[in-house]
């Protein structure tokens, strides 16, 4: 069976940006659902080794909100114009 290669932070902070964006999430507890989501759904797809301390990285995520904030907002200002 072929190893599926862990997603970084970064890559998995790219998804919830964009997610986020297309979902309309504008308060820190929707974009905490959707960070359970996005890791759920990778875990589901095998995309975390059995060891990964999935809490820590979900905190990790979520202390990104206000950075996931800017990227909406400054978005939402680029599509006005």
């Amino acid at each position: 069976m072929e190893n599926i290669a862990e997603p970084t932070i970064q890559e998995l902070l790219l998804v919830l940006k964009h997610r986020a964006r297309e979902n309309a999430v504008f308060s820190y507890d929707a974009y905490a659902d959707l960070v359970d989501e996005v890791v759920n759904e990778r875990l589901g797809y095998g995309e975390f080794d059995t060891n990964e301390d999935i809490e820590s990285l979900k905190d990790e995520l979520l202390q990104r909100w206000p950075e996931v904030e800017r990227y909406i907002e400054r978005n939402e200002i680029e599509e006005i114009g």
